[in-house]
């Protein structure tokens, strides 16, 4: 929808995320741009953060998408409306090796 990324190294503590997002463009929104309610931020980047240590934790994780994800009215929390993970079968791998 606004074409902004941006790439963190996994883990990522939450000082990292919010700098990130901070510069992407659809971050005015969640500020609460053109008069809608502030987002919770708060809840958007603990996600974040979460899936950014579940990917370091866990490396035959190759690929992890959320999209979309719902970030409600500030105090909501937000919400994963779909995600795909992509798992390397690690004993294929080791096999073949």
């Amino acid at each position: 929808m606004f074409n902004g990324t941006a790439i963190a190294l996994c883990p990522s503590n939450r000082q990292e995320i919010e700098a990130k997002l901070k510069r992407l463009k659809s971050y005015k929104i969640l500020q609460g741009l053109r008069g809608k309610a502030l987002s919770d931020i708060g809840s958007y980047l603990d996600i974040i953060e979460r899936i950014s240590h579940l990917v370091a934790a866990f490396p035959q994780i190759q690929e992890f998408e959320l999209n979309p994800v719902r970030v409600f009215e500030h105090g909501h929390g937000a919400f994963v409306l779909d995600a795909r993970i992509r798992i390397e079968n690690t004993e294929t791998v080791d096999e073949h090796r």
